[in-house]
């Protein structure tokens, strides 16, 4: 599943398998999603650490002035209506790898959500990359959005 179509279940299952990587087996991860031990989609305790751990930069749904240029050279604005919230963990701490040789750099691990958990918690289940496979047990559970 897309990381970005997560939400409950899948979605902390997802952070945890991105935090601890192959240190922890598939089935203890998905043991301690499947209860109340580690849910920070939905709990501020559990992911107000990983706001802070993570160095996350949080935006909530706003408006944003654009600044273009027309045919004719001259600057003209324009407005960008953002619906949900943003989250970008700070590249001090977790880096993409670039993915070509025009963006040799890489960049930032982004999430967007319809709450400032979920959009935190899908930016840090991307360090996993884009797509993860989830467990039945907590699709189920209705663990994808």
């Amino acid at each position: 599943m897309k990381v970005a179509e997560l939400s409950g279940s899948a979605l902390d299952y997802a952070v945890d398998r991105a935090i601890h990587g192959e240190r922890y087996s598939e089935r203890l991860s998905l043991i301690r999603t499947a209860g109340d031990s580690f849910r920070p989609s939905s709990s501020w305790s559990k992911c107000g650490l990983l706001l802070e751990n993570y160095q996350i930069f949080l935006e909530p749904p706003h408006d944003v002035h654009r600044l273009n240029y027309g045919e004719d050279g001259k600057p003209k604005g324009c407005w960008e209506t953002f619906e949900s919230w943003h989250a970008t963990i700070s590249t001090r701490v977790a880096k993409k790898p670039p993915v070509n040789d025009i963006f040799p750099l890489g960049g930032a691990y982004r999430g967007e959500g319809e709450n400032p958990q979920q959009a935190i918690c899908r930016a840090i289940a991307s360090i996993g990359g884009d797509e993860i496979e989830i467990p039945k047990e907590l699709l189920k559970q209705g663990g994808a959005s």
